[in-house]
This record gives C-alpha cells, structure tokens and sequence, in this order.
C-alpha cells in the first residue's frame, strides 16, 4: 500500500501508476472472455492490447476510457458499440499521444472524443482553442512546469509522472458557467485546462498542483472510495455555490491543502521576488481558508472509508503544521 503522506513523491506516483496499468490489464482480461471470437472477430484487437500490456505498453488516458467504455457497453449488451469500441484497441497514433493537445472544431482527436463521452454534458463547456492562444500556453505551460521544478522539485517530480497528457479547451464568451481546469479518474493521466485563467508561470504551477491531486486521489481509490456517502446526497461547498456531493468537498478540500504547501515553497523561496513570494503568501491564505471551509463540511458529514480517514487525518495535520509555522514566521518576524 503506498504512504498516504500529503508530501509529494515520484516513487509513490510511478507505484500508483504500475497498479493503474495492472488493474487495467486484469479488468480487461475478465472483459475478453465476454467475447466469442466467432462472434466477436474484432476481439483480436483487445487481444492485441492485452498482450501489448504484458509486454510493459504504457496506456494513454484515452486506453483507460475505452476500457470504461467497453465495460458499459458490454454490461448494457449494446452489440454495435462493443464492435466499435473492440476495434478501436487496434488504434493508437502518435497525434494522439501528444503531451500536449488542443480541442479543436475541425480535427477531432481521439482523447477529444473520448473526453466528451467521459464528461458527458460538462464538456459543452469546451471550445476550441485558436492556434496562436494554444502555441502561447505550450511556452506558459513549459515556464510553469520550470518554475514549480525551480521552487518544489519533488512536487514537480510527481506533477510529471502522474500528469500523461494535457488538453487544452477554452469557454464560450457567452457561457454563463466556466471552469479553469479538470481531469476525471476514467481519464486516468489527463488534465483539461483553460489557458484564460492562467496566466503567469506562478498561476500555471498552481492548477497543474490542484489537479494532479485530483489525479493522486484516482491514484489512492482503486480499491475503495473516500468516503460512503451517497452520490445524491448534497452539501454546502466552500468553493462552489451549488451544494455537491461529499466526495467532492472531500476532494476540494484536499487539493486546497496541497496547494497551499506548494505556495507555502513559493512565499519562501529566497530566490523570488517580493512581488512573486506576496502573490504567493495570497494564495497560500486563501488556500488554507478554503481547505479549513472544505474540512468542517468533511468532518461534520463525511462517512470516511479507512482509506479516505488516513489521508483525511494526513492533511490536516499538514495544514496545522503550516499554520503554525506560519504564525511563528510573523512571531518572528
């Protein structure tokens, strides 16, 4: 079982990715068996990827989604999509395993497609991205990832493994609702992120923190959930003025520790300037509030599983620790 520490870890992340590959080959190899080849002659391709697996084939974000995929088609018996999503193990080209991708009107790619069936109806939220936007966030992309390395190597460390592909979408000017960024645990490796919100490499280290913990928290549930509570039960959000469910509070509320450890690394790096180590002491104390917000609704509501209390408990004392040393700093001061 790997350390539920709220420190970041390459080796936990390469270790959390391993058991994502395994679990994806031996889900997949209950899957096959659904299927007679005399009926299913487009099985031969799965049968192909499986092997491919075996062999230490890394899967893109668009493999784990067409598992899920093929897991509901098949549990639904719906003949013509197994045919379609059983054929397309047999695809996998370079465009689509792209680091860095841009949702487009025109060129669909595969991870496109597959994140508007995964999202289902959030991604009427993503736009197209114009290609002079989209080559400016691949340099601020480039420059945030320097700069979380520069201030946080061992979270830069993790970022990287964990984060496989990142996909760029804007919104409609005229939406009434927007989103900064994403990722969905069917996406296992993928980030969605809005280049209109982040502007600076600071802004950039910060949501490739926020959501490479979603992804960690993929990472920490392949065997049972955070918490018990049910899907359709709401509550009040910090950070959100829709109430949501407990699992979502649960996973604000954690991402908001993390990144306030990383901004904590930012307000006092020595090598910084003071208007960059400001920035970051304001979005280190709005962190805290919003995890401090976030936890009350967790710990008044959340019916913890073993897994979600240990990590749970991990990151408050986390925070406690920081606020503490953050009051001794100014004490000190």
């Amino acid at each position: 079982m790997p350390s539920y520490s709220i420190e970041p870890s390459a080796q936990r992340a390469r270790l959390l990715d391993d058991r994502m590959r395994t679990q994806l080959g031996e889900s997949l190899g209950v899957l096959i068996d659904c299927f007679d080849p005399q009926d299913f002659p487009e099985v031969k391709e799965l049968a192909g990827f499986i092997a491919a697996l075996e062999q230490g084939y890394d899967p893109s974000p668009s493999d784990y989604a067409r598992h899920y995929q093929l897991a509901t088609a098949t549990l639904a018996e719906d003949v013509d999509t197994v045919r379609t999503v059983l054929s397309g193990f047999a695809v996998d080209t370079a465009a689509d395993r792209h680091f860095l991708t841009r949702w487009s009107d025109t060129s669909k790619t595969l991870l496109q497609d597959m994140a508007v069936d995964r999202f289902g109806s959030v991604a009427s939220l993503f736009n197209a991205v114009d290609p002079a936007i989209f080559a400016a966030f691949r340099t601020r992309l480039a420059d945030g990832l320097g700069f979380l390395d520069r201030c946080w190597p061992e979270m830069a460390a993790e970022v990287s493994v964990l984060v496989k592909q990142v996909l760029v979408a804007t919104g409609s000017q005229s939406a009434t609702e927007h989103f900064d960024g994403g990722s969905h645990y069917q996406l296992w490796g993928m980030l969605i992120l809005n280049p209109a919100f982040h502007r600076t490499p600071l802004a950039v280290a910060e949501v490739l923190v926020h959501e490479a913990s979603h992804l960690l928290l993929f990472g920490f549930t392949t065997d049972e959930p955070l918490v018990l509570n049910p899907e359709a039960d709401r509550y009040p959000s910090p950070l959100r003025r829709d109430p949501r469910p407990m699992d979502g509070i649960y996973h604000a509320a954690y991402v908001s520790a993390r990144m306030a450890l990383t901004m904590h690394r930012v307000a006092t790096s020595a090598t910084l300037g003071d208007d960059i180590r400001q920035e970051a002491r304001r979005l280190r104390d709005e962190d805290i509030a919003n995890f401090q917000k976030g936890a009350d609704v967790v710990r008044a509501h959340a019916r913890f599983t073993a897994t979600g209390l240990a990590i749970f408990t991990n990151a408050e004392q986390a925070v406690r620790d920081l606020t503490k040393s953050i009051s001794r700093d100014l004490h000190h001061g």
